[in-house]
């Protein structure tokens, strides 16, 4: 099964193809933009566009796409509501990218996803409880405790 992982950024897009059991990267792609001549329609436009070549170099074998951004997240609406640095706000991603792919999304804060991979792939696997702090062009916090093993609240 394939995926795609996209990391937005303050200045890129960073997306990928990885085979979800090997969790081998198939292809690689970054946008580069400014942020300050970013709007809305713009950024989906950059998005769409670098998820479309992915799908395409993957023979539309893509089961669904993860998206990562920096900032507040509806996660009931999957809406990027926005933050400080980055000139967009009260983007329905997860319905705009269904919408034009018919693929399932899913929308986190990337400090949320960084997380979740590390609980999962990385150095968080045995921990039960604690905290990750992301620092790029902002600060980014994310708590997590177990339940029971495999269960994250």
């Amino acid at each position: 099964m394939y995926i795609i992982g996209v990391d937005v950024g303050a200045s890129h897009i960073k997306s990928a193809i990885v085979n979800k059991e090997s969790l081998e990267i198939i292809k690689e792609n970054i946008i580069l933009y400014n942020h300050d001549k970013l709007n809305n329609e713009k950024f989906v436009n950059l998005l769409i566009k670098q998820i479309r070549e992915l799908i395409y170099r993957s023979k539309n074998k893509i089961k669904y796409i993860g998206v990562a951004m920096p900032g507040e997240i509806d996660f009931k609406t999957g809406t990027f509501l926005g933050n400080d640095f980055m000139h967009l706000s009260k983007i329905e991603l997860v319905d705009i990218l269904k919408s034009e792919f018919s693929i399932d999304v899913y929308l986190t804060n990337d400090c949320t996803a960084t997380l979740l991979s590390e609980l999962y792939y990385g150095s968080f696997v045995n921990i039960d409880k604690g905290l990750m702090i992301t620092a790029g062009t902002g600060i980014g916090t994310t708590a997590f405790k177990r339940k029971n093993r495999g269960n994250i609240i």
